[in-house]
């Protein structure tokens, strides 16, 4: 039998700081080998940087933290010896540049952070220069690291992912996994967070008909009012409160869920300025803001990093001392604005 010609195959970048198991192949029928010989060379000058021989039964060579250094591309041969002192012929040369691997992060949850909605677009970060990303997931677990969700893989060097379906007071850990465009993985650990949100629970009127053709009841419910408090303000005229001082705001405490509930909301004003924000309206998972400009009162609605605009239909003018009515509907996550002048 005779001393088969090693073959290496093609390296996936690894990191010259820890140490390097290279495994290559030796085809079968090969005498039995003793030990292994490895050669390195920086690959444009021919410099050589590395030349051992190891005693290994096994067809690999373990190359010492520390040998080769980051982004330099080198090339590497090998070849096998028996216990005769043969050696095998050297494997063809190849490429290969080693590197660190890269430094990926969840960019807004911190271990022991709190999530104040049911639903939040989680953000990451991944630095490697040399070797950038090229695909993404996110993967979710319960307080045990238990498997929830593996989210689909995503190609793409921004890295966010819209995690819905939270549970309030609840535990959990999410992990960001990363894919390089030369197949190098890297995952950071697993962050555990917690969520705690106000879900509304709306003052409502019930009401139920009997639909007879069908044997069914039908179930109305009407949100019939929900109240608000105010801070830093003043009253004007006994029935309004004037929040235009610094730090003035109204808030209710049982805030809206922008997705997926359906509410309709009158808000009254008067002395509304001209293309400023002049509500917002917080929701457990974004918020509304309302501008008049162009005669018309504009919603912009932000929920889960996605921005919509509405506009009521019809043009309003108005004085300082004309009171409006501003009614805001969203029914399928869909808003309807109108707005009025009474006296």
């Amino acid at each position: 039998m005779a001393l088969l010609t090693p073959t290496v195959p093609a390296l996936t970048p690894f990191d010259p700081t820890s140490d390097y198991i290279l495994i290559f192949i030796v085809g079968v029928g090969s005498t039995q080998v003793v030990a292994n010989n490895l050669v390195i060379q920086v690959n444009s000058t021919g410099a050589e940087i590395y030349n051992q021989e190891i005693s290994n039964f096994s067809y690999n060579h373990i190359i010492p933290a520390s040998t080769l250094t980051e982004n330099i591309a080198y090339k590497m041969k090998v070849r096998i010896k028996d216990s005769a002192g043969n050696y095998s012929s050297f494997s063809d040369w190849i490429l290969f540049t080693p590197h660190s691997p890269a430094v990926v992060s969840i960019t807004n949850i911190t271990e022991g952070s709190t999530v104040n909605s049911q639903a939040i677009t989680v953000t990451g970060s991944y630095t490697q220069l040399n070797d950038t990303i090229k695909s993404y997931r996110f993967i979710l677990y319960d307080e045990n690291e238990v498997l929830i969700y593996s989210y689909p893989e995503v190609i793409s060097t921004t890295i966010l992912q819209l995690v819905e379906g939270l549970e309030n007071n609840t535990s959990y850990h999410i992990q960001l996994l990363t894919v390089s465009q030369s197949g190098v993985s890297s995952n950071t650990d697993k962050i555990g967070f917690t969520t705690s949100y106000i879900t509304p629970v709306l003052e409502s009127q019930l009401t139920l008909t009997n639909l007879p053709a069908t044997g069914e009841v039908q179930v109305d419910i009407l949100a019939v009012q929900v109240y608000v408090e105010a801070l830093n303000h003043t009253f004007a005229d006994s029935d309004w409160i004037d929040v235009t001082a610094t730090g003035a705001y109204v808030y209710a405490d049982k805030r809206l869920d922008l997705i997926s509930s359906d509410f309709t909301m009158r808000l009254h004003f008067k002395n509304i300025p001209s293309d400023t924000v002049f509500c917002t309206i917080t929701g457990v998972n974004g918020n509304m803001t309302i501008k008049y400009y162009g005669n018309r009162f504009h919603v912009f609605k932000t929920a889960n990093g996605l921005i919509s605009h509405f506009v009521n239909d019809t043009d309003i003018t108005f004085t300082g001392t004309d009171q409006i009515c501003v009614q805001i509907s969203q029914s399928n996550n869909l808003i309807d604005v109108d707005a009025e002048i009474y006296t």
